[in-house]
Parts: structure tokens; C-alpha cells; sequence
């Protein structure tokens, strides 16, 4: 256990990254009312800390792997022969071939991905079920009228509806300061919350979960 990494990780952080739920997992469940208990909770966070500090989210427990061992060492060797600075090149590298195996948290993992996606930063992780495959697209472009095809759908959808009210109803309440607003609201979001980073070593992840 001296080996696992427990840390805080902002939202910003995880963009780019690949996470993945195994089949031990349930199924995508929050509802529109959590998401925007959620939402009001940062929201309460953002007006009092004025740019300061952390609001942190439940743990986030991850083990990881690298997918295709072979890409990802021909890739290292060919480091530098992009235009790129080569720690961005370096850190895109490892970003594209690692996979984090999801062992406690994708409800909030993958809420926060539909809020992301609904403010404009459009696939900001990747996120893939093991026994749910279409889902993932379905998180990447959410369609009300393929919302009754499954239970992941509904939810997902809900849970967007619930966002799209929730900031309709700020829109209202912020007006001509509104632009001003969702711009620090973006901010808060990205740099401000944060998950406790749970980087599990053990080899049996179901015994963690």
C-alpha cells in the first residue's frame, strides 16, 4: 500500500486523458437533480473563495496501464522529429497510451465530461466502458430522441437537461454580466475542482473497489 499515490488532481488535469470503466462497474445513474446540487455547490464555492483556493470532489480511484506497449515505444523513439517543444510532445505521448482503469468514481467522472462538453471544451477526456461500448459515443454527442434506447442514455441525457436549465436560469439572473460570469464559472471548473486522486498499485482492483 506505501506505493499508492494519493493526491489532488484539478479538472484541468485530467483533460486528455483516457479512462476506462470495467464491467464490475454499474451503470451511469445521476440524476438532473444531483447534477445541479453539484453545480450549486461549486457555484456557492466560486462567489466565496473569489479565485482562492479548492473545491474538492470525492476520491477518484485509478489503476494504470499502457495500451499498446509496442506504439508507445516507437513513439518515445521518435521523440523530437515534430516541430513541438518535446516535454509537450513527451506528455502527448504518454497521455495518448495510457489508460486509467476506473475503480471508484465515474459517476462524477462522467458528469463532469457532460458539463465540460456543454461549456465548450468539447471531448475533454476520453471515457469507454468495458460492457457498455456505445455509451462512449453517446457521452461524446448527446441526442434527445436516442435518449429511451438505453439506461446510460436516459440518464446521460438528464443529466444534461439539468445543466442546460441550470445555466439557462443564471443567464437570466447574470443578464449582460452573464458573458463575465461563466467565463470565472470556467475557470473554477477547471482549475478550482479538484478530485482526490487515488492511484491504486494493488493487482486485484475489485478487492480496492
Amino acid at each position: 500500500m506505501a506505493n499508492n499515490v494519493i493526491e489532488l488532481k484539478s479538472i484541468g488535469e485530467l483533460l486528455g486523458k483516457n479512462f476506462f470503466i470495467p464491467s464490475y462497474q454499474r451503470g451511469y445513474r445521476w440524476t438532473g437533480q444531483q447534477v445541479k446540487d453539484l453545480l450549486d455547490d461549486i457555484d456557492e464555492f466560486r462567489a466565496n473563495s473569489k479565485g482562492n483556493g479548492f473545491y474538492c470532489l470525492q476520491p477518484l480511484v485509478v489503476k494504470k496501464s499502457i495500451v499498446d506497449n509496442e506504439k508507445f515505444i516507437t513513439d518515445f523513439q521518435n521523440l523530437g522529429k515534430t516541430e513541438k517543444p518535446l516535454l509537450e510532445e513527451a506528455r502527448e505521448i504518454i497521455n495518448c497510451h495510457t489508460r486509467w482503469e476506473v475503480i471508484d468514481g465515474q459517476q462524477r467522472l462522467t458528469t463532469l465530461c457532460i458539463l465540460l462538453n456543454y461549456l465548450g471544451n468539447n471531448n475533454p477526456y476520453h471515457v469507454e466502458y468495458e460492457t457498455r461500448l456505445d455509451s462512449a459515443d453517446y457521452l461524446k454527442k448527446i441526442e434527445p430522441d436516442k435518449a429511451e434506447k438505453n439506461v446510460d442514455y436516459y440518464h446521460m441525457h438528464m443529466v444534461k437537461v439539468g445543466i442546460d436549465n441550470w445555466f439557462t436560469e443564471k443567464e437570466e439572473e447574470y443578464k449582460k454580466k452573464y458573458k463575465e460570469y461563466l467565463k470565472e464559472f470556467q475557470d473554477t471548473i477547471l482549475n478550482h475542482v479538484k478530485f482526490i486522486w487515488y492511484e491504486s498499485v494493488d493487482k486485484d482492483p475489485i478487492e480496492v473497489f
